[in-house]
């Protein structure tokens, strides 16, 4: 995790084990802290494949907004089977998380967008941990 400059991090052995400790408090906690937010607003009850499809997505729309991304680069992506990586996609796909399109310039391929439902998500699940980090943040 990136300190800002005014932010005091450093390591401490507590019973053997390393610890990282920003600001007073122990970066696992932040940590903790960020998976109850995006618990909150994106599927993860039954496995973290979804988690990552979106977040990749996710990653994609913000390096190329505005355009889908490519199945065939979607499926070479991620660490995971492409049976498992379609079975995920289209329990997403179902649950209006995203859809898919027919390439425009390419008939034979398709396109993956996420939909406006979790856009917003992810605009809310950013402004919450903004929030979660600024609030922790030491006061001037």
């Amino acid at each position: 995790m990136a300190c800002s400059a005014h932010s005091k991090a450093f390591a401490k052995i507590h019973k053997g084990i390393r610890l990282l400790i920003i600001d007073g408090k122990i970066a696992l906690d932040y940590f903790l802290d960020v998976r109850k937010v995006v618990n909150r607003h994106l599927p993860t009850e039954s496995s973290l494949v979804s988690l990552d499809i979106l977040l990749f997505l996710y990653w994609h729309y913000g390096k190329y907004p505005g355009t889908g991304c490519p199945l065939k680069l979607f499926f070479t992506s991620l660490p995971y089977s492409n049976m498992g990586i379609r079975y995920h996609l289209s329990r997403l796909a179902n649950r209006k998380w995203l859809y898919l399109e027919i390439n425009s310039a390419d008939k034979r391929s398709k396109d993956i967008f996420l939909t406006t439902k979790t856009l917003q998500k992810f605009h809310t699940i950013e402004a919450e941990i903004a929030s979660l980090l600024k609030n922790s943040a030491p006061s001037k």
